[in-house]
């Protein structure tokens, strides 16, 4: 398809081409203008340059790259579908011959790379094989996972990580199949995590080792846990209760939520790190960005996991968006608005890119009240 029209670049008042635009690569050759003509790479362009006594306009260089070119083609749906699924397979087709029971394919060594030791390339793609509907693949996977995927020897993984990838794979391919061995693995893993939230508070600590079922933080948190961490979680746990009749997730989950609720009533918005200790903040930037992001949105979508019967995580969330309005929101003189970050009273005048999921939030919100007909309450029932 035709690629926009280029802007025309800025003139001189001679009329001569600014310098911006003579470093750009002429359409017809393979040196830039302002290489220099003496220059060995370029010295066969010498007599093609000095028959060029003017340079060519935006206008003609775009006139004459469309003129011949055919119409946009209307391409249908299935078409589009048919071309994604096809793009999936190659890049699943790579990680079968290259990296088949590992973590991830290295695509220019064509080897493969394992930093967990849980096939995580393979079960995160459980419920996109089905959503593509690429059974018999899907139905390989499961077959390795039955005979293969085992846990108590894995050092040093990320409780976050290793949930939402790991048992959050192994949930989501057992929704969409209810296949018994997903489930079985999945209740395998969460088992061996507990440990992690053996704390004075409950708040789980960020660093496991199952074979020794030691748990740990990094120096580099002073012994903190990060909050985006423990307060995404929640989902998964919750999810495994409803699915194996076994509570103790569920409430092993539920308790890191209400010291975040604590937090966020005695301080207001949370900073990065949280004491397994005592369950206090560390002082520190206040930031919807790294360390902190998916905590606002686990709110929301264990509200809506719970289909609006989760009072608590609705107030967790309406309050968090009010503080957010309220205290960091700002907008440039050209009107752009985004979400600052604060550093005890001094708002700083930067955005985290990772706080572009908030819309998407706010989006997923108002419509599912909007299909769903539940208003906005600022006062919710928290039971």
């Amino acid at each position: 398809q035709p690629q926009p029209q280029p802007q025309p670049q800025p003139q001189s008042q001679s009329g001569s081409v600014t310098s911006s635009q003579s470093r750009q690569t002429d359409s017809n050759s393979d040196v830039t203008a302002d290489t220099p003509s003496n220059s060995p790479e370029n010295s066969h362009h010498n007599h093609n340059q000095k028959t060029r006594s003017r340079t060519r306009s935006q206008d003609e260089i775009s006139e004459t790259k469309f003129k011949n070119e055919s119409p946009p083609l209307e391409v249908s749906l299935s078409a589009k579908r048919e071309a994604v699924i096809g793009e999936f397979k190659w890049a699943w087709n790579a990680y079968k011959k290259y990296a088949w029971g590992h973590d991830e394919v290295k695509p220019i060594s064509k080897s493969h790379e394992d930093s967990y030791g849980m096939a995580l390339t393979m079960i995160d793609s459980l419920d996109t094989l089905l959503l593509m509907g690429l059974d018999s693949d899907f139905n390989e996977c499961v077959e390795w996972i039955e005979n293969n995927l085992t846990f108590g020897t894995q050092k040093n993984i990320n409780l976050f990580e290793t949930t939402i990838r790991v048992l959050g794979g192994l949930l989501g391919g057992h929704s969409m199949s209810k296949n018994e061995v997903l489930k079985q693995k999945a209740i395998q893993l969460a088992d061996s995590m507990l440990f992690a939230f053996d704390t004075p508070t409950g708040i789980p600590l960020g660093t496991l080792d199952l074979s020794a079922k030691k748990a740990f933080n990094p120096k580099w948190s002073n012994g903190h846990s990060t909050v985006a961490e423990v307060g995404s979680i929640q989902m998964e746990f919750d999810y495994l209760s409803r699915i194996s009749g076994n509570d103790i997730y569920r409430k092993k989950a539920r308790k890191v939520t209400l010291w975040l609720e604590k937090s966020l009533n005695k301080t207001g918005l949370f900073t990065q790190f949280i004491s397994a200790e005592n369950g206090r903040l560390r002082p520190g930037v206040v930031t919807l960005g790294a360390r902190v992001d998916s905590v606002y949105e686990y709110f929301l979508k264990l509200w809506l996991l719970s289909r609006g019967r989760d009072g608590l995580n609705r107030v967790l969330y309406e309050k968090s968006m009010d503080l957010i309005l309220s205290q960091l929101t700002l907008r440039t003189k050209s009107g752009i608005t985004f979400v600052a970050e604060r550093n005890g009273n001094t708002l700083l005048g930067k955005m985290d890119h990772l706080v572009c999921f908030l819309p998407g939030v706010m989006a997923l919100d108002y419509s599912y009240r909007k299909q769903n007909k539940t208003p906005y309450d600022p006062n919710p029932n928290p039971n």
